[in-house]
């Protein structure tokens, strides 16, 4: 499938992440199953519009975040509860090499120990991977964040015995 550049971009069900790319043309690159866009916003500006096109806005979501779960930094983000898209941040979101991942397309994450000991190769469901400049430690943490972040806003497990409602974090990932 084509591949292009676009000036806009509304994260969907079908978006796996958002990577920044340091090219003249564009800022994004969105990936989806198959396809990838080449975005002229930045990834946090794509973050911020799907927030609003998801009934809040980013700010109003973070503090939602940090209210519900006690987190305070690299907040996992509710980006649309209703469409079950729940992303988190790789570095600060203000960091210029902030990925965005979406954790309902995440299957697996392993060191990548050719590269270095800093460096992680994420899989996503559709055997896509992508390689992320930070431990698999830190990954799974906030794998592990988001998830907590999902059982807390996700309504629709709520009071159900679901696995979502018996999820504890491990110590340590506030």
């Amino acid at each position: 499938m084509k591949d292009e550049v676009v000036q806009e971009y509304v994260i969907n069900r079908k978006t796996m992440a958002l990577i920044p790319a340091f090219h003249f043309e564009f800022c994004t690159i969105a990936l989806e199953s198959g396809r990838e866009y080449f975005v002229k916003r930045p990834p946090l500006e794509l973050i911020k519009a799907a927030c609003l096109n998801g009934g809040s806005d980013y700010n109003g979501r973070r503090s939602a975040v940090k209210h519900k779960t006690g987190m305070k930094r690299k907040l996992p983000i509710p980006v649309d509860i209703d469409e079950n898209i729940f992303a988190f941040p790789t570095f600060s979101p203000a960091h210029p090499d902030c990925s965005w991942i979406m954790l309902s397309h995440v299957d697996s994450i392993v060191s990548d120990r050719k590269v270095s000991s800093g460096a992680t190769i994420l899989t996503f469901k559709n055997g896509h991977k992508i390689n992320l400049k930070l431990r698999s430690e830190l990954v799974q943490k906030q794998l592990y964040r988001t998830s907590y972040c999902m059982t807390c806003f996700a309504s629709k497990w709520n009071g159900n015995d679901s696995v979502y409602n018996s999820f504890v974090p491990p110590s340590g990932t506030q």
